[in-house]
């Protein structure tokens, strides 16, 4: 992609017409129950296997969910992905200074790749 051939290629429209419909066809799936598949107690490759739950040990008091259902009863890939937090006294993830504009809030498992200060209003990030 980092070559002017590839730069070249995602500005043709037919080429990104291609991505689209290769993409959506993936959401699709992603959102189907044929997806499930992965949701599995398989040891080594199930999202409830044991070296995920080693990963994972709070799942089911911490996410809406049923250990006793078929895939804990998630429908998709994309339910389970997308699932709520169980209600507790304590947030489990509160937002940062939600009235601050400053603050940017990652609402997911993951870690900044990198802090900058002093951002202008056209810094190219690459």
């Amino acid at each position: 992609m980092a070559t002017t051939a590839g730069f070249a290629a995602f500005l043709n429209d037919k080429v990104n017409k291609l991505f689209k419909n290769i993409l959506n066809y993936w959401g699709s799936f992603l959102s189907s129950p044929d997806s499930c598949y992965v949701l599995s107690k398989d040891p080594r490759h199930g999202w409830f296997g044991e070296d995920a739950m080693e990963a994972m040990p709070n799942f089911a008091k911490e996410f809406k969910c049923n250990p006793l259902a078929e895939h804990y009863g998630y429908t998709s890939w994309d339910d389970f992905f997308t699932r709520e937090f169980r209600d507790h006294p304590v947030p489990i993830r509160p937002v940062e200074s939600p009235n601050d504009d400053y603050i940017v809030a990652n609402a997911c498992e993951s870690a900044p790749f990198q802090i900058s200060a002093a951002v202008k209003n056209r810094t190219s990030f690459g």
